[in-house]
């Protein structure tokens, strides 16, 4: 049996997404949602709440925002860990380098896996094209790291293994730390293509994203770099690790530039050289004051 535990931002999960689940998975399975509507979780400890309630062989992490195109990817799953009983865990998509640095997974542009992407915008959601990554696409697809969107695991690993909720908090990171200790115990880290899914939102990288990023390295640093499933020279890996470090330079620049924005010093210095900014502002405190004494529309 396959478990499938899902943390909900809500109650309970939609029923369209249960439904899809029974059409598609082409098995016996469970499922277990964690009720996370009032913040009481990170993503660690409900996925650990979820695993004390599990039942089945196989458990399956997934997130609530995605469709399942495959039929029958349940019993895939399933065939495919017994032909490789060492993969503990397989994910749809994933990187094979992970930098000695820290990093997102798909910062260093060398992955495996294929997805469809969908975004809402002005209030309609659409899919906006399928990602894949076919270049290293073999028959067993290793990789260092998957990403958390949708990962099984035999169940077998978690007597070696624990989602970290000493050590992390909030809702990143949590991928990259379970592939790692996936490979620490003895195990493997698979791209799983006998499965379509539709993720129908994209992450947002902010400052808790980098924040976790740091503990991550601290964590694993003496493991990294981590490359599996592919061979790199010594130029490729410092080209792709120059690609990582300009990332973050950009995301570094775009933060402190919105903290200068932000800042007394800024806005005055605006005033300054523009004092129309700071006339509007006043006539439109006395234009609000007005309205809220007087009712002057």
């Amino acid at each position: 049996m396959i478990s499938i535990i899902i943390c909900s931002r809500k109650p309970d999960i939609p029923d369209d997404l249960k439904q899809n689940i029974k059409d598609t998975i082409g098995t016996d399975y469970e499922l277990i949602v964690v009720d996370n509507s009032h913040n009481k979780y990170s993503i660690f400890s409900a996925y650990h709440e979820g695993l004390k309630l599990a039942n089945g062989d196989i458990l399956c992490y997934m997130h609530e925002d995605i469709i399942f195109h495959t039929i029958k990817w349940g019993s895939e799953v399933e065939k495919y860990f017994a032909v490789y009983p060492n993969a503990g865990l397989v994910g749809v998509a994933g990187t094979h380098f992970l930098a000695d640095m820290p990093a997102a997974w798909w910062d260093t542009e060398i992955r495996s896996g294929q997805l469809l992407q969908g975004t809402t915008v002005n209030g309609e959601y659409k899919v906006v094209g399928q990602d894949s990554w076919l270049d290293y696409k073999k028959t067993p697809t290793v990789v260092a790291s998957v990403d958390g969107l949708w990962m099984c695991f035999q169940r077998k690993v978690f007597s070696f293994i624990r989602w970290d909720d000493s050590l992390f908090s909030g809702f990143h990171g949590y991928d990259t730390d379970i592939s790692m200790q996936v490979w620490n115990a003895g195990f493997e880290v698979h791209i799983f293509w006998g499965v379509l899914v539709e993720h129908k939102s994209t992450g947002v990288a902010g400052t808790d994203f980098y924040n976790s990023l740091n503990v991550l390295y601290e964590k694993w640093k003496r493991n990294l770099p981590l490359v599996k499933g592919v061979e790199l020279s010594n130029s490729e890996m410092s080209a792709r690790l120059r690609i990582v470090e300009l990332r973050h330079e950009l995301y570094n620049l775009k933060s402190e530039l919105s903290t200068i924005c932000k800042s007394r010093q800024y806005r005055w210095g605006q005033y300054i050289f523009n004092p129309i900014i700071l006339i509007r502002r006043i006539f439109q405190k006395i234009s609000n004051l007005f309205r809220l004494f007087f009712g002057c529309s």
